[in-house]
């Protein structure tokens, strides 16, 4: 084959020997571009994950404060990730008229989900501190008072430091939620409370404070962080 010397991409694709040749010529501005190229790209990817952990952390604080219209448990990031993931990936699929008219539908479809993690795992972070946010910022200069009986205490201990989680059940709306808290409170299981909550979006109630009367002239308040 006779080589080329034109800037087609088609000749330098093909052409193996002409290929390296050109790459053995690249000056010091043309290596400094592309190693500039692959750090600035190595620190981008790092920063939208430490991102997107920081938005899923705070999120995680904001749902623990938040009563959802239905009654559930802790929210199981890995599955809501997936299922991000799966609707990201079928949106891209869609949308591309060269990936579904392809042999192979099926291998493409699951090498975009490899390549929509990061993608998802964002965006991730994005739902979930966007919508908990301003559902816990929305009403809250409107305070409701329930009654509320403390329940049980609970001590999670993690490698930086202890937290610990006071349960209460409340009888007027049938509902159980968890406070946590730095502090370490001793109080009896069964005893009234007073519980003051707001209504966010959608019919989630957030959770501001909780009064516990050790007696009839003093009283502890535990402040949802």
């Amino acid at each position: 084959m006779k080589e080329t010397k034109d800037d087609n991409w088609s000749d330098w694709l093909i052409n193996d020997k002409l290929r390296w040749e050109r790459f053995g010529s690249f000056g010091w501005k043309e290596r400094v571009s592309m190693w500039t190229g692959i750090v600035l790209g190595s620190l981008l990817f790092i920063a939208i994950l430490v991102v997107a952990f920081l938005l899923i952390e705070k999120g995680n604080k904001l749902y623990d404060n938040t009563m959802l219209p239905f009654d559930s448990g802790e929210i199981n990031y890995i599955s809501v990730w997936f299922v991000l993931n799966v609707i990201l990936s079928v949106i891209v699929f869609i949308s591309k008229k060269s990936l579904r008219n392809d042999s192979n539908r099926i291998f493409n479809f699951f090498l975009l989900m490899v390549f929509n993690l990061l993608p998802s795992y964002f965006l991730l972070g994005i739902l979930s501190f966007t919508i908990l946010y301003s559902n816990s910022s929305y009403g809250e200069k409107e305070a409701i008072n329930q009654r509320a009986i403390f329940t049980r205490k609970v001590r999670r201990v993690s490698r930086s430091n202890s937290v610990f989680c006071y349960s209460f059940y409340l009888p007027n709306m049938k509902r159980n939620v968890m406070i946590s808290s730095r502090f370490d409170y001793d109080w009896k299981d069964k005893t009234a409370c007073d519980i003051y909550l707001h209504k966010g979006y959608f019919g989630m109630y957030v959770v501001d404070s909780v009064v516990y009367k050790e007696d009839s002239f003093s009283s502890t308040t535990l402040v949802a962080e």
